[in-house]
């Protein structure tokens, strides 16, 4: 079983509320509606306790910089990973985290509200 297929395995064992689920629905259908300047739209969205979703423009770290062979993690990061992590916040708002992983995927994170 790959590392992948664990995760959602064990993604399926954790429960939302209504209220969580409906908030990443709406996060989700945004970012279907809007795409980013950085990122463009975004080619396909899963939820689970999170969202995944693939930008059309997407950029792998991996395969940025260093004339073709990849790294580049400063340039990466300021060139892609920091403009659209700011543009993803600047739609979808203070209730969610946003993260981009070293293959260019857009993690957004419902934060928890404090009780």
């Amino acid at each position: 079983m790959s590392l992948y297929d664990r995760v959602v395995m064990h993604e399926s064992r954790i429960k939302l509320s209504d209220d969580e689920q409906k908030a990443l629905e709406a996060a989700a259908e945004k970012l279907k509606r809007r795409g980013t300047k950085t990122g463009g739209r975004f080619r396909d969205i899963k939820i689970y306790t999170y969202i995944l979703a693939e930008p059309a423009r997407r950029r792998r770290l991996d395969h940025f910089g260093n004339e073709g062979q990849g790294w580049d993690s400063e340039g990466w990061e300021e060139a892609y990973a920091a403009p659209l992590r700011k543009e993803v916040e600047a739609l979808l708002g203070k209730d969610f985290s946003v993260d981009i992983g070293d293959k260019g995927h857009v993690y957004v994170y419902l934060k928890k509200k404090k009780s």
